[in-house]
């Protein structure tokens, strides 16, 4: 039986630890996820529903998870990022939602804590990225395609690297890595341009006077060019959801504050209401709100809408096969909480499934091929990944009344046709043959 409850959001206040922690495990932007052919999608789910979660042993204290097909089998693979050891994980798909641990790899630094994957150098093998916070490097680890990986060739950009997303910022074809990180009193926000061949340059970065930046991309401004948006919080209690604009070329323009509630420290990206426009979910520091930001036509945003909601790392993705993006929030206390998305920039009350605990934001795949939707976090304080099946059952179509059908008038009989009866022969008499002989003999019809 699948061990759930809902939640309303504003049921339970977090604490400001938690909201805390939940920063420092939080992912930034979408993670693309390039999977492989699938069964054919299932229809809609009438609820959010998963199997009781499996746990698989990763490395001390894993913080962020990537999903792909590693090994060019088919079947979706999993690499977690162990930020005590220093270590990623690999685990491989087996197609019927479990995995096997297959390898531990250098992280290319200290404290992992966040890990992407992408094809950075078009040989059509997945390659990963990986934040590293000490000493403040972004390490790319090129795919061989069998589920192994090259060592790990490591970008030096500033302490405490917290954030990596895979993007073309520069509208080349190449992918870059946007990053953020941590100095002594500032913040910034970087790009290492890609070359299409998994080498990479570092671009000048931007200096906010925040630290703690939680990043995401997309195009905010509606000019075509991917820009990033970022939330932060620092022990000062400064904290804001900021605009940086991007041009076409990498390079990064402040462009301002975005009003989506008090103190946002978090945030993702998605398009809520199926416009083509990028829309924001910022997670605010009271804990049980968020703030929606839904994309405005020429650009910019429209007024925030903000909903009782838990607050997590969190990430957006269709679970429930309705074409509509549902929010996923990661919980301290050890659950991932599915809010449905409406279609419209609201969610539906939360339904929450248990995991490991202090688990990371939640990310997605089909790990068993059946046309739905999976979900894959880590936990921080049992040193696994937890691995939720998606059980949900389609939702039944409304029935339309059959339409009456038309009388049907008896079969009207032909009336049947008169029986002829044959002529009696007529025999005539010895006078009557005198008679008809003088008759024919008048009109010339025979001898006499």
């Amino acid at each position: 039986m699948n061990s759930h409850r809902v939640r309303t959001g504003s049921a339970t206040r977090r604490r400001t630890v938690s909201l805390l922690a939940a920063a420092a495990l939080a992912c930034g932007g979408l993670a693309t996820v390039a999977a492989p052919a699938q069964a054919a999608p299932v229809a809609a789910c009438a609820t959010a529903s998963f199997a009781p979660y499996t746990g698989y042993p990763v490395g001390d204290q894993p913080q962020t998870v990537t999903v792909a097909d590693f090994d060019g089998d088919g079947n979706l693979d999993v690499v977690a990022g162990n930020s005590q050891a220093n270590t990623l994980t690999v685990l491989l798909g087996n197609g019927d939602g479990t995995f096997t641990p297959d390898s531990t790899l250098l992280s290319g630094g200290s404290s992992p804590s966040k890990v992407v994957s992408a094809d950075f150098d078009h040989d059509g093998d997945t390659d990963l990225a990986v934040a590293n916070n000490l000493p403040g490097t972004i390490a790319v680890l090129h795919g061989n395609g069998d589920g192994t990986f090259q060592a790990p060739v490591s970008y030096l950009v500033g302490y405490g690297a917290g954030e990596v997303v895979a993007d073309d910022i520069d509208a080349d074809g190449h992918l870059d890595l946007i990053y953020s990180g941590n100095e002594v009193t500032t913040g910034l926000v970087g790009v290492l341009r890609g070359h299409g061949d998994g080498a990479f340059t570092r671009l000048p970065s931007v200096r906010p006077s925040a630290t703690n930046l939680h990043i995401t991309t997309g195009d905010f401004t509606g000019d075509g060019h991917v820009d990033v948006a970022y939330a932060n919080y620092d022990i000062s209690g400064v904290s804001s959801l900021q605009l940086l604009t991007g041009n076409g070329t990498g390079a990064l323009t402040p462009a301002g504050p975005l009003d989506a509630g008090t103190s946002p420290f978090l945030v993702t990206s998605g398009d809520l209401n199926a416009d083509n426009r990028s829309d924001l979910v910022a997670g605010l520091f009271s804990g049980s709100d968020i703030g929606v930001l839904l994309g405005a036509p020429g650009g910019g945003f429209r007024p925030a809408l903000q909903q009782a909601a838990p607050v997590g790392a969190s990430s957006l993705r269709d679970v429930t096969g309705d074409g509509k993006l549902d929010l996923l929030v990661a919980d301290w206390g050890g659950s991932v909480i599915v809010m449905a998305g409406k279609g419209d920039g609201t969610f539906a009350a939360g339904v929450e499934h248990t995991v490991g605990s202090a688990p990371s934001a939640p990310m997605t795949g089909d790990f068993n091929r059946d046309g739905k939707i999976d979900i894959v976090t880590t936990s921080y304080e049992t040193d696994t990944i937890s691995v939720l099946l998606n059980t949900c059952t389609a939702a039944s179509a409304p029935t339309t009344p059959a339409a009456p059908k038309p009388a049907v008038k008896p079969a009207v009989k032909p009336k049947p046709e008169p029986t002829v009866k044959p002529k009696a022969k007529v025999k005539l008499t010895v006078k009557q043959k005198k008679n008809l002989k003088k008759i024919k003999k008048i009109k010339g019809g025979g001898a006499a």
